[in-house]
């Protein structure tokens, strides 16, 4: 089989080209290889080439364009000067090891390297002939020891027809045409199309392209195929897989480092001996090289800035694609073209599984519904197709059947542990938010959920954001938190995992038979965090369970609790300060635990209940915490609201039929109040001191007392018509003769409407002419105006507070009318008017004796521990009410501004009044007078707060 004559062949299309070199009795029809066509010439006779004439132009270009190149070498090879020359064309194009095959025919690959044998007399003949171009003869011999080194085929015995079948097999799977790569996979020409834009086909810049998308998507598939299609055109490439799984096993990236430079420069030996001499190869090396490297699933930046950490690492044209579950990892290393790869439509879905599970694009009838199950629970999700279309190949209905029963339960294992790759990479804080969403808050408003983990110390802000780059949650519509379905399973089976057997001791609880048995059989314990059920679960289905007054006490950790239809025959004994979430539609008792601590709940609902006193005093509410339905708690007498950070309150408050006492003191933030209910007998606003009005908030009813407290709320205007515009309503409204009123506003006038006034702290009154006319008084109205000193700090502690009292008294009654507020002012050194009313009846039961011809009042601030100089009374103010009057307000009120536009109507009635004596005595000279009086029970208080005197009438 001795020859040296050759013939080349290569195909026409260069992306899909092959270039062979052989001797004419080498079956060369035997290498057609599939997808391709070959151009085959004889240059057997070409004596100008054997005189050392060029290689034609068209037999360069196809050298050029072809990806691989087959040489047969022969024992007579090199004594052909044209083939030598045609070899040199072929090492300079082809200059990796992965485009040239060489067949030793009938020849060793020693004597080929060395040179030796039929090769040494050739060469011999060939330095003689071109002794004056001896640098030619030198490029020849490099070039025979460049493909001797390449791992080849050598025929010696074998058979040939077997030997060639071989070759055509290997050389087969390297030059696959583009149409036989993407045929086996579905949906990749699109995303390929896509890919390829980004990626700037002949531009001549250093381009970083991030493949980015949640596992098992897709994307190292992605990846492979651009670089099977596209690394010929490259003088080098290198697909560097599993980046990830390499560093985690290895600690570093040196064997990367090493293989790049492998595959790129051909050095076995590379001699990186740490990370750092990685970098400055690579970086130094490359720099001319136009290269196509793929990174695959990069998981820290650093894997990055050591692979290819900057652009002039590599040569003019060159493409670095990296393939990550980070997007931001691809912004930190400033890699500007991103492709976010999407999950697989639905018809591309069912394809996929049906090629993997039936080996055809459509399922048999009976399969049709069974296989819409499964692409609907894998959900686009190409790896999941494919183990769920593979494990189900073959197997009869029954068994898909079970299958899907069994996926409702517990995930594929092989396809969870793709997915939680990523959730392993995150830090704790994050765990837990994806955790939460994952059992509780998918579809959820993102700023809801925000509000929520933010109290539970989680950082939403960067920890949502944190999971969204790294594609573990996304924002659908209307800012939505959303996750792939099996993300969401991979969430709860992890939940599942820390207790399989006793769901009492997992961190979340989201299922009815779950939550079933750990409230029945009180297995809950410290770990559970969270036990959430979609709304009106167990309502809906009528189903009322009962649990034991313990079936909380063991859940201290307990920070999201949103449930419904519960039932506690026998009340409940404890319940977690932990709680952020509290959300309980049909609560059945009227009262919360006494010692349930609110202060860290920002979400509270308790919807539909017989409650009847709520506190969430300082929990720190902000706006918009308070629910909108509040309205709903139709049995509510008291709700605190006091020291939280609310701006306004929902007007569902004025649904509140029931409600008594409405408490919020030191709500610095609140603004304006919504219409509050007629029921309302006492309202405390000391301290909001960004109250700017009550307009349309107070509507008097015919409570027996109304108790209005505004100390410190000094946006309040000071207009002294406010307090008795409220007293007009107030008579206005009322009809029984034993009801009283009192408001407290900021102010510094004794209105003008007052019979008697004066400076000081106390008055006498001696002979006042209404005892001719006392058949037609119907009570007493009082007031003074008192100043707060600038150090005010309160006498005593009162619910935990600092309090200050302001009592008034009457010579002779051991009865005291008082105000409280809590100490520490916020704009201590102001002035503010105390105005009550007194019907006659009240006065006759306190012993206050106005009918007679003696009477002195005296203001004092009082406490349990002594008197202080917190309060200092200026002025004060008394009148009897008469009959008249309150009747010519009914037949007025239509003429009047309403009481609460501040801008209210003065009434101008003359009262009588002209033939009274007055006297004042200062505070201290009614000290030994107060000293005496007794204690009495009256007023709101709780059961576990220190009761008030005895005796004292108290306006709180």
């Amino acid at each position: 089989m001795e020859s040296n004559g050759f013939n080349t062949a290569n195909g026409q299309n260069g992306k899909d080209a092959y270039t062979i070199e052989k001797p004419d009795n080498f079956r060369l029809d035997s290498l057609k290889l599939p997808g391709s066509s070959m151009l085959s010439s004889s240059c057997e006779d070409d004596k100008q080439l054997e005189k050392g004439g060029s290689i034609s132009p068209n037999l360069l270009k196809a050298i050029e364009e072809s990806r691989i190149s087959i040489i047969v070498l022969s024992r007579n090879y090199a004594s052909s000067t044209w083939c030598l020359d045609e070899l040199v064309k072929i090492v300079e194009y082809k200059n990796r090891e992965d485009q040239i095959f060489p067949i030793f025919y009938d020849v060793e690959p020693t004597a080929v390297r060395k040179q030796t044998t039929s090769f040494g007399e050739a060469f011999t003949k060939h330095e003689e002939f071109f002794r004056d171009n001896i640098e030619k003869v030198q490029k020849w011999r490099h070039a025979l020891k460049v493909v001797a080194n390449i791992s080849g085929w050598e025929l010696k015995d074998s058979n040939e027809s077997e030997f060639i079948e071989e070759i055509v097999n290997v050389i087969s799977s390297k030059i696959r045409t583009e149409s036989e790569i993407l045929k086996e996979l579905v949906g990749i020409e699109s995303r390929l199309e896509k890919l390829k834009f980004l990626m700037g086909a002949g531009c001549n810049d250093v381009r970083m392209i991030g493949i980015w998308g949640m596992g098992g998507l897709g994307k190292t598939t992605l990846a492979r195929v651009v670089y099977d299609l596209i690394s010929h055109e490259f003088d080098g490439s290198s697909f560097l897989a599993d980046v990830k799984e390499k560093y985690d096993k290895e600690g570093s990236v040196i064997s990367l480092q090493k293989q790049l430079i492998s595959d790129l420069l051909k050095l076995a030996d590379n001699n990186i001996r740490n990370v750092y001499d990685g970098i400055n190869m690579i970086g130094r090396r490359l720099r001319q090289k136009k290269v196509l490297l793929v990174i695959d699933d990069v998981a820290h930046v650093e894997q990055l800035r050591r692979l290819a950490g900057k652009r002039d690492w590599f040569g003019p044209g060159s493409r670095i694609i990296i393939t990550t579950r980070d997007e931001h990892l691809l912004k930190l290393h400033r890699v500007e073209e991103v492709f976010k790869l999407e999950a697989l439509t639905y018809d591309e879905a069912f394809q996929l599984f049906c090629l993997k599970a039936f080996e055809t694009q459509k399922p048999r009838e009976e399969y049709v519904h069974l296989s819409q199950l499964v692409v609907n629970y894998a959900g686009g999700l190409p790896l999941a197709l494919k183990v769920l279309g593979s494990f189900l190949f073959g197997r009869p209905v029954d068994e898909w059947t079970s299958t899907l029963e069994r996926l409702k339960r517990e995930p594929e294992n092989e396809i969870l542990d793709i997915l939680q790759i990523s959730f392993d990479g995150l830090k704790e804080a994050e765990k837990e938010i994806f955790l939460d969403v994952a059992c509780f808050f998918k579809g959820e408003k993102r700023d809801y959920v925000s509000k929520i983990l933010d109290s539970c110390g989680f950082e939403p802000v960067i920890g949502i954001g944190v999971l969204i780059e790294k594609s573990l949650l996304t924002i659908c519509e209307s800012d939505r938190l959303w996750m792939h379905d099996l993300l969401l399973e991979m969430g709860r089976q992890i939940v599942r995992r820390q207790s399989p057997r006793e769901p009492g001791k997992r961190s979340r609880l989201w299922e009815e038979a779950d939550l079933c048995h750990v409230l029945s059989q009180n297995t809950g314990s410290e770990v559970v965090e969270g036990r959430i059920l979609d709304d009106y679960y167990f309502l809906q289905d009528k189903v009322y369970l009962s649990a034991s007054p313990k079936a909380f006490s063991k859940m201290t950790n307990l920070r999201l609790l949103k449930i419904c239809g519960l039932q506690l025959p026998q009340g409940l004994e404890h319940f977690s300060n932990n709680l952020r979430l509290l959300d309980w539609h049909g609560y059945p008792w009227k009262s919360l635990p006494s010692n349930l601590q609110l202060d860290k709940t920002v979400e509270f609902k308790m919807c539909l209940c017989s409650l009847t006193k709520l506190d969430l005093s300082d929990c720190g509410l902000g706006e918009g915490a308070i629910p909108s339905d509040i309205g709903n708690l139709l049995s509510l007498n008291e709700l605190y609201l006091s020291k939280n950070k609310f701006v306004t309150l929902p007007a569902s408050i004025n649904s509140l039929l029931n409600l008594k006492n409405l408490e919020l003191e030191d709500c610095k933030r609140l603004q304006s109040l919504p219409q509050l209910p007629s029921s309302i007998n006492v309202v405390t606003l000391n301290g909001c001191s960004s109250l700017v009005t009550l307009s349309g908030a107070l509507k008097l009813g015919k409570s027996d007392h109304t108790m209005i407290n505004c100390i410190d709320s000094l946006k309040l205007p000071g207009n002294n018509s406010f307090a008795i515009s409220m007293l007009r309503e107030y008579l206005e409204a009322v009809s029984d003769p034993s009801h009283k009123f009192s408001i407290v506003v900021p102010g510094s006038e004794i209105p003008e409407w007052f019979m008697y006034q004066n400076e000081g702290s106390s008055i006498t009154v001696t002979r006042p002419s209404y005892l001719y006319n006392m058949n037609k008084v119907v009570g007493y109205a009082i007031c003074c105006v008192f100043h707060v000193s600038k150090h005010s700090t309160g006498t005593y502690l009162w619910r935990s507070y600092s309090q200050v009292e302001l009592h008034c008294s009457m010579d002779g009654s051991n009865v005291s009318h008082f105000i409280r507020s809590r100490g520490n002012f916020g704009h201590a050194g102001s002035d503010h008017l105390w105005l009550f009313y007194l019907s006659r009846q009240e006065c006759y039961n306190d012993k206050w004796h106005f009918e007679s011809n003696h009477f002195k009042l005296s203001f004092i601030e009082e406490g349990l521990y002594g008197r202080g100089t917190d309060l200092n009374v200026k002025r004060y103010g008394f009148h009897p009410v008469y009959m008249h009057e309150v009747e010519e307000l009914d037949q007025a009120t239509k003429q009047w501004t309403h009481f609460t536009s501040y801008n209210l109507y003065e009434s101008p009635h003359d009262f009588v009044g002209s033939n009274m004596e007055v006297a004042t005595t200062s505070k201290q000279s009614l000290a030994d007078n107060a000293g005496t009086t007794e204690a009495s029970g009256s007023g709101c208080c709780d059961e576990d707060e220190e009761p008030p005197p005895k005796r004292f009438r108290q306006f709180k």
